[in-house]
Formats: C-alpha cells, sequence, structure tokens
C-alpha cells in the first residue's frame, strides 16, 4: 500500500472522511486479515437541547397555535373579500 503521506493518519486528520477507516483497513490487509476489513458504522454524538421554560412555550406554541391561528385568518380574509365583491 502507498500513500503521497502520512498525514492523513495523524491524530488531527484521523476522523476525518473515513481516513480511521482507510488505515485501520490497510493495516488489516498488510496482515492479511481480511476478514476484519469493514466500514465502521460512525460515532454518534449525544447532544441534547436545553430548553428554558420560557423557550419550550414558544417551541410549543408558535406551530400548535399562532400558525394555525394565522392560516385560519387568512382564510376569513380571503372569504370576507371574495364575498365584499360579489
Amino acid at each position: 500500500a502507498v500513500f503521497g503521506d502520512s498525514d492523513f493518519a495523524n491524530n488531527s486528520y484521523l476522523n476525518i472522511l473515513g481516513n480511521r477507516d482507510l488505515f485501520l483497513n490497510t493495516l488489516n490487509w498488510m496482515a492479511e486479515e481480511e476478514g476484519l476489513i469493514s466500514i465502521r458504522p460512525k460515532d454518534t454524538d449525544y447532544n441534547p437541547v436545553i430548553l428554558s421554560r420560557a423557550m419550550g412555550k414558544v417551541i410549543f406554541f408558535v406551530p400548535v397555535v399562532i400558525i394555525p391561528a394565522m392560516i385560519l385568518l387568512a382564510g376569513i380574509v380571503v372569504l370576507s373579500v371574495k364575498r365584499w365583491k360579489k
């Protein structure tokens, strides 16, 4: 196996674009352990969203109350304009 340089196996580049898989699969191939060659699943990061009580209320009321109310109001305005023109 020939690579242009060894930077892809450096700690700062190891987690970028499958460099870890390339490096480990190359080592497994060189050790004649083809059964170990695979593409490993991506690490899942757990990043919980922390909201204040006020933000939680906003996130609830906008899609559940405000947007439907605006659609209902727009419908009433359209019907009123159509009736007014008759």
